[in-house]
């Protein structure tokens, strides 16, 4: 997961709205979402530099105990949240943190406990979240003000502040909710068009003399696998499709491990000029970006290439297509 401090900034605004709307964040241990492992609440969260802080109210002398022991905490970050008896989507959020061993993020620091009865501030509670670097900033802020000023400009507005951002990203969403839509038929007509190919290349198979292609090496699979999802994640970040319509697409042209669609991502197999994976997602390539904000140059790279500051491997889609243009081989061994 490639953590900015605009993808905090992001999960702070989800908070924010959750909590305007009556949905707890829950702090919890070992990443359960049973209610004999909950240890009270995250009651605020925001970023300092590099680092996301949050607030847990922990309730309980055996849970308060166990915090005292255990340092270290973890996001449970849910990539397309819905919540609320409407099913409100929050976008990318957190919904739980959890205390645990081991986690993905090291070097965090202890807990800060505050008075019983002391409100949530910022000058007084630094419990790290998750963090970027180890290091621990001193200093309190809100939002970047830069980073406002960038989402002030993606969506149109003369004017936005912190309090407002929540409404105004909802806002934009309903209008991305749009473009979802239209995509989601647009799929549903793709997954007609396989129906359709997969019918013929059946037919074909039921009169052709010739061997069957040979077994498909399961490391070209996988080649082939990781080059389609980098596709994927391309259209995703450059704003030609949304994450749930990624989603969708893997499991229809991709699958999962051990159920992959071979058919799909071989040309021989489908014996079609291009693979029927290639030609769907070109086709998706020509929709209208929608970006909310400005990327940085490691969310812009589909393979993690290291280039000079600042640069971003312009080849690395190029060599995706490449590679699934040449895909010529047969089913997978068994």
């Amino acid at each position: 997961l490639n953590v900015t401090p605009e993808r905090m900034d992001g999960w702070i605004a989800a908070f924010r709205r959750m909590r305007d709307d009556g949905i707890d964040v829950d702090a919890v241990k070992d990443h359960s979402f049973k209610s004999d492992d909950s240890l009270g609440y995250v009651t605020d969260m925001w970023r300092e530099g590099d680092t996301l802080y949050g607030t847990h109210e922990v309730q309980g002398k055996d849970q308060i105990d166990l915090v005292r022991r255990v340092k270290n905490v973890s996001p449970w970050v849910e990539l397309d949240h819905h919540g609320g008896p409407t099913g409100t989507s929050y976008g990318e959020a957190i919904i739980h943190s959890s205390l645990c061993l081991q986690p993905v993020q090291s070097g965090q620091t202890e807990f800060v406990e505050l008075p019983e009865g002391a409100v949530s501030g910022r000058a007084a509670s630094r419990v790290p979240v998750y963090s970027l670097s180890t290091a621990q900033s001193t200093e309190a802020h809100d939002m970047d003000p830069k980073l406002l000023a960038k989402i002030q400009a993606a969506l149109g507005l003369d004017t936005l502040n912190e309090s407002g951002i929540g409404d105004a990203i909802d806002h934009y969403a309903k209008a991305m909710s749009t473009d979802l839509d239209k995509t989601s038929k647009a799929l549903t007509v793709a997954q007609g068009e396989i129906v359709t190919l997969t019918a013929k290349a059946a037919s074909r198979k039921s009169d052709d003399k010739k061997a069957d292609p040979p077994a498909m090496d399961g490391e070209m699979l996988d080649m082939l696998v990781e080059a389609a999802e980098g596709r994927l994640e391309s259209l995703v970040l450059s704003g030609r499709i949304v994450p749930a319509v990624s989603k969708k697409l893997h499991a229809v042209l991709i699958g999962e491990v051990g159920k992959r669609n071979v058919y799909a991502l071989s040309r021989t197999v489908s014996r079609t000029e291009r693979s029927v994976i290639r030609q769907v997602l070109d086709a998706l390539a020509d929709n209208d970006p929608k970006i909310l904000h400005e990327q940085t140059s490691a969310q812009a790279r589909v393979f993690s290439r290291e280039q000079g500051e600042g640069e971003v491997d312009k080849t690395a889609a190029a060599k995706e297509g490449e590679l699934l243009a040449n895909a010529s081989w047969g089913p997978a061994a068994a």
